[in-house]
């Protein structure tokens, strides 16, 4: 008799609680379809603000890649400027070395 009210105590009291509440999905998944949405505009405007970093660092290596260049020509330019310079200076200062020696010499 004892096992019966039990029984009928804890089915009673078992009715009497809120029911454990489910998911939608059955595994703790319940679909909002305003943060979907949310969730949706974020993404494509990641991928909008990545495509634009990606062509920002293409720009970037352009710009660099062209520096480099200028960098380049400018050294090469440099370069032919004081062999110029360098012959331009030893033809000036030759004709006075080659001929000192046939020049009186100082007098003191």
């Amino acid at each position: 008799m004892k096992k019966i009210i039990i029984s009928i105590l804890s089915m009673g009291l078992a009715m009497t609680l809120p029911a454990a509440a489910h998911a939608q999905f059955g595994s703790g998944i319940v679909y909002d379809p305003t943060q979907s949405a949310h969730a949706f505009t974020q993404i494509e405007n990641e991928g909008k603000s990545l495509q634009n970093e990606a062509t920002q660092i293409e720009n970037g290596t352009k710009i660099f890649t062209n520096t480099v260049k200028i960098a380049s020509t400018a050294l090469q330019t440099y370069n032919q400027v004081k062999q110029q310079y360098d012959l331009y200076h030893q033809m000036i200062v030759a004709p006075q070395m080659l001929y000192s020696r046939f020049l009186s010499p100082p007098q003191i």
